[in-house]
């Protein structure tokens, strides 16, 4: 009997914990094609990566991003390039399957990772990413990991650059103005009127002092 209350007391236990769920990368092209690169990235901490489009060619020139992400593709500018000198305001770093960078809460950001493979060999391929983040307070860090993989195989290696995208989000402050508004109070005048403690002691006295009129008078 102990041993079975001991043995449900211990898988309810285990029930009970808490499940964390990973995080599901994102991939281009997904599923994989033999022979063919497969780009993927992942949102770590506050961000999520959304989804991904990808193609041939020059990375900076893509008009695929507006369609696959919604939008004028002339909304997209592209910020920051990890083989030039990135803006220091956003702090762009990356490694072999890492990459972070701090972005503005009113804006939307995707990042593009290319392939540095020669025109004519396998490669010479770009995927960018959608990103998201849960934290839109002001400046936001957006960081994740990322992949380049041939037949299921990794090489950090085939990396030629990154580029961050960025719009603007369409989230708009707005204030209201608050009309104010003036009321005239009337001002009233307020006469000294006497006491009712006052006016008994004066007619007291009067009664007081009409009476020995009188008895001097007889």
């Amino acid at each position: 009997m102990g041993k079975s209350i001991s043995g449900l007391i211990l898988f309810l236990g285990i029930w009970a914990l808490p499940s964390s769920a990973a995080a599901v990368p994102v991939s281009c092209p997904d599923p994989a094609v033999d022979d063919q690169l497969q780009f993927s990235a992942e949102g770590t901490g506050t961000t999520t990566v959304e989804e991904c489009v990808s193609g041939d060619g020059n990375l900076n020139q893509v008009g695929d991003i507006g369609d696959a992400f919604g939008g004028d593709v002339d909304e997209w500018t592209s910020f920051c390039n990890s083989d030039e000198d990135c803006d220091e305001a956003y702090g762009f770093t990356w490694g072999d399957g890492t990459w972070s960078f701090t972005g503005s809460a009113d804006e939307e950001y995707a990042l593009g990772i290319k392939d540095g493979t020669a025109p004519g060999n396998v490669g010479d391929t770009w995927a960018i990413f959608l990103l998201s983040n849960t934290d839109q307070t002001g400046d936001v860090l957006y960081s994740g990991t990322w992949d380049i993989s041939l037949n299921g195989e990794t090489n950090y290696d085939r990396l030629s650059h990154f580029v961050i995208f960025d719009r603007d989000s369409g989230v708009e402050t707005t204030t209201t103005d608050v009309p104010t508004t003036t009321t005239d109070v009337p001002t009233t005048t307020t006469e000294n009127i006497p006491e009712p403690t006052i006016l008994t002691l004066l007619g007291a006295g009067l009664v007081l002092a009409s009476r020995r009129l009188r008895r001097q008078t007889t």
